[in-house]
């Protein structure tokens, strides 16, 4: 087979896989009943280096309610059900940045089920843990609970009045817990933190496609002002003609749990005003040509999540932001584009300033922009019955001027990015090319030093069961194979003006990865992966400063069904100092196993060992660790998965040594537990 050669867009921090689309169970017909499943297919598996699947059901995220497996998303009704009336289903595919790329919106209307819906629908899980002993070596350290018993709960309720063309539900989660430590907002408030607390409630009404809604929320306004945040809040939505929509919301300015602050806008120097435009300039084409547009009036207090840890500070900022997409040429065309300016400043911050006389700085207006092009030149061209061919360039652009800023948007100002590229898909196979580049300090300040990144990466994934075998039965004997190529370089453009920086300072560096593996799936699954990578410093004083790094790995795994669950897992990792000679080497074992039945005994472990040495240095190391837990699960009502009871008893031991005579350490640490416990599902 002739080898092709892709290139594909991405950012700098990214490798995308072939271009992911995705297809509705109900696209022949885009209406559905609230008795109904719900399902989507993507084009190809979601790696997890790519991001995470992100389901959006108007703008109430609903991805924890889909099940996803394989290439396979779907919703199943239970105690919640698609909300009646029209509606728009948006699948994004979130990178480990945070950016939400949208790859499929779907206009979709659900009609009430001819049985009216289960009227409430309560939850309730209890859990008793305790600690009945422990140990360790040496006894510095201790916990501050050698044995304890602890009493946790989660009680839900969802009520669903939704019929005809009319939306109405409820629901409401509260957690509890015996220990302090253990409440919701112990990170925020200690000691102080209630042990009975809210954990999260929404309230939904509608009409058609007229929406209200308060609670927990997910916002998006635009690209570089909002975009998917999560917080409490409200929100309303009007209909303007059959092609367009408003939507008005006032929200926390981070994520809110608790009985405090129930609408999310108690605060007013920590809260969101936004309004949003959605217009589809061809109603008889949905998607053909779609205007956006959005407004943010935001002021933040330096106050992080209850659940993230960050240093923040206090910003205020207003801006306004349109985007454009649009598709062609029977939707092998798609462009996106947008454009946003925030004008932004730092607030007073009294706990900051301590009392001195700060002067404040000014507001700031920046622009930022993005642009994205996509060209199916071959979509799904049958070369072969099981293997379609599709060829798609891409194009991309994105800058935000100096000093940009959102309060409700985290990104990196001063930053400019470019990309070109293409991607091919042959079936379940795919090939890809990746070649971005980028620079920073846009204004051109002599004494900033200026960065410029080029990043080439290739990644080939080839399924030759699926290919060569056409998915028969010789196809189970076949293997998939990958290999992933990475390369970066930054480079400094000199050594800035009035500044203390030297030639040593500026950054040239070259970091090159291979990633090559072979896998057969299947119940039984073996693989074997190896990397190889190289950091290669060119920095004047610093040319031997170069670091070389290999692992082998591999990893074989048994499944059967949802009951039983196996993996053994072999690594040997070496990583070498050029500068000093030095090679590090870790070798490491592990073993799981789950059997997790219906009801009944069930047992789960965990095994793993590591030794570690210095080859040119008189150190080693080992660590050990091992976990098991036995089970025993009654179901009270034969058939139902609720009520049911599970008992058990775990234990645990680590042990960790570390060896270094040239620094005359011993350090020899040990430890262990031994626990029982009680969950109880009521409904």
């Amino acid at each position: 087979m002739e080898a092709v050669l892709v290139l594909m867009l991405a950012l700098p921090a990214q490798a995308e896989g072939p271009a992911l689309s995705v297809t509705p169970s109900f696209a022949a017909r885009a209406t559905v009943s609230t008795a109904d499943a719900v399902r989507l297919t993507l084009s190809r598996p979601l790696p997890a280096s790519e991001g995470r699947l992100a389901i959006l059901v108007g703008t109430t995220d609903w991805t924890d309610l889909f099940t996803v497996r394989g290439t396979a998303a779907t919703f199943t009704p239970g105690p919640a059900s698609l909300p009646a009336g029209a509606t728009e289903v948006t699948a994004y595919v979130v990178t480990a940045g945070g950016e939400w790329r949208e790859v499929g919106r779907f206009p979709l209307t659900v009609k009430p089920r001819a049985v009216t819906p289960r009227a409430l629908t309560p939850g309730l899980d209890v859990a008793v843990k305790a600690q009945l002993r422990e140990g360790r070596r040496p006894e510095t350290n201790a916990p501050p609970r050698a044995t304890f018993q602890d009493f946790a709960f989660q009680a839900a309720l969802a009520a669903d009045g939704s019929r005809d063309q009319s939306t109405r539900k409820a629901s409401v989660k509260v957690v509890g817990t015996t220990y302090a430590n253990e409440a919701l907002r112990f990170e925020t408030l200690g000691p102080s933190a209630p042990q009975v607390d809210l954990a999260g409630y929404q309230v939904a009404l509608g009409k058609g496609r007229a929406r209200l809604a308060a609670g927990g929320l997910t916002l998006s306004v635009h690209r570089h002002l909002m975009n998917e945040l999560e917080t409490r809040g409200t929100t309303g939505s009007l209909p303007l003609g059959r092609a367009a929509t408003v939507t008005l919301a006032a929200a926390s300015g981070t994520k809110v749990v608790g009985w405090q602050n129930p609408l999310g806008i108690g605060v007013p120097a920590h809260r969101f005003l936004t309004a949003a435009l959605a217009l589809e300039a061809l109603p008889s084409k949905p998607g053909a040509l779609r205007i956006e547009a959005g407004l943010l009036d935001g002021s933040v207090l330096p106050l992080s999540s209850y659940n993230q840890g960050s240093i923040e500070d206090a910003a205020v900022s207003r801006g306004a932001g349109v985007r454009v997409g649009a598709t062609a040429l029977a939707g092998r065309l798609r462009l996106d584009g947008s454009f946003a300016r925030s004008r932004s400043a730092q607030a007073p911050d009294a706990g900051l300033e301590s009392g001195l006389g700060v002067v404040p700085d000014t507001r700031v207006e920046a622009d930022a922009r993005f642009g994205r092009a996509e060209l199916d030149v071959l979509k799904d061209l049958a070369v072969s019955p099981s293997a379609p061919l599709t060829l798609t360039l891409t194009a991309q652009h994105e800058r935000l001027d100096p000093l940009y800023r959102s309060v409700g948007a985290e990104m990196q100002s001063d930053l400019q990015q470019e990309a070109l590229g293409a991607v091919l898909a042959l079936g379940e196979g795919s090939a890809q090319f990746v070649h971005t580049q980028g620079h920073d300090n846009l204004g051109g300040v002599a004494s900033i030093l200026t960065t410029r990144t080029r990043q080439d990466a290739l990644d080939v994934s080839l399924p030759l069961g699926g290919l060569l075998a056409g998915g028969g039965t010789a196809a189970r004997f076949l293997p998939q194979l990958t290999y992933g190529l990475s390369r970066v370089h930054q480079k400094g453009d000199g050594v800035p003006e009035n500044s203390d920086f030297n030639a040593s300072h500026v950054p040239d560096q070259m970091d090159v990865s291979h990633t090559a593996g072979v896998q057969w799936p299947g119940a039984l699954s073996v693989g074997y992966t190896l990397t190889a990578s190289r950091q290669d410093n060119r920095q004047p004083g610093r040319e031997r400063a170069d670091f070389a790094h290999q692992t082998h790995q591999v990893a074989v795994g048994l499944k059967r069904d949802e009951i039983l669950e196996a993996s053994l897992e072999l690594q040997l990792e070496t990583g070498r100092n050029e500068e000093i000679g030095e090679t590090e080497r870790l070798r490491r074992v592990g073993l799981t196993l789950n059997r997790r039945p219906p009801r009944g005994f069930g047992v789960s472990a965990v095994l793993g060992a590591a030794w570690t040495d210095a080859e040119g240095a008189d150190r080693d190391g080992r660590n050990l660790e091992g976990e098991l837990q036995a089970s025993w699960r009654a179901g009270l009502r034969p058939g139902r998965k609720a009520p049911a009871v599970t008992f058990f008893l775990r234990g645990a031991t680590q042990r960790a040594l570390v060896r270094n005579p040239a620094l005359q350490v011993l350090d020899d640490r040990a430890a262990w537990q031994l626990g029982a416990g009680m969950n109880l599902s009521a409904f």
